[in-house]
């Protein structure tokens, strides 16, 4: 872990990403420089849940016969079935200091003066992912997803920045999203009934590392400067429990 100076604005990261690298779910703004002047300030972490999906009402009853006179041969009507997708109700993710308690968030850095970013702090550093780190797939899965909650930690003044968004995917979201990860650079893994994909570039001031781990239809992305912290882990076990 490199720690900047100490500055009123900070360059958060910056990156220039190979040509082997970019490809569809890699930075999708190909070869270049991704950088973001913030000033890191402590307070609460901004969680930004993404409104659900419409509710999916069940097709109402076809048009009834006519009457027919009571008799051995009068067949009863059929009572229609509701599809899974109308009676399915979407995972409800828990907020951010359930996901990582801020002991876990001081353990798992390493650091102890690693703590929750503020909310306009979190905001753009989910801009920024969504803008310049996250691939295509990704960020259309994100938009599709029936919730998801976005999380930030770091240090003030330092280039020590770790994300997460965790969601609930519908299965068809989920399955396409991961035909495109098996397709790409990502590395997968499996780890009991977690699937696993694993990023790391590095360059510019410090490397980039992702994590994306899924358990059922919950889906969920670490994104910092250190690899495989355990933040997504502890945030994927979180919120299927709560499921």
């Amino acid at each position: 872990m490199v720690l900047l100076p100490l500055q009123t604005s900070l360059v958060l990261s910056a990156f220039e990403y190979p040509v082997g690298m970019t490809q569809r779910l890699g930075n999708k703004a190909g070869l270049g420089m991704v950088a973001l002047c913030l000033t890191l300030g402590m307070g609460l972490v901004g969680c930004a849940p993404e409104p659900g999906s419409p509710e999916v009402s069940a097709t109402p009853d076809a048009p009834g016969q006519s009457a027919t006179p009571p008799g051995p041969s009068a067949s009863p009507t059929a009572t229609p079935t509701p599809s899974p997708a109308a009676s399915a109700a979407p995972i409800s993710i828990p907020e951010c200091a359930v996901l990582v308690t801020e002991s876990q968030a001081r353990e798992f850095a390493g650091l102890p003066a690693y703590a929750p970013v503020d909310a306009a702090t979190a905001s753009n550093l989910r801009t920024l992912a969504l803008e310049r780190v996250l691939g295509p797939a990704s960020v259309t899965a994100l938009g599709d997803a029936a919730h998801s909650v976005h999380c930030a930690w770091g240090i003030p003044n330092s280039g020590a920045v770790t994300q997460l968004f965790v969601s609930s995917l519908d299965q068809s979201t989920m399955e396409t999203l991961r035909a495109e990860l098996d397709a790409s650079a990502f590395i997968r893994g499996e780890d009991g009934d977690v699937v696993t994909y694993t990023l790391s570039e590095e360059g510019g001031i410090s490397p980039m590392h992702q994590f994306f781990a899924f358990r059922g239809t919950v889906w969920v992305i670490e994104i910092g400067s250190l690899p495989d912290t355990g933040f997504g882990r502890a945030a994927l076990a979180v919120a299927t429990a709560a499921s």
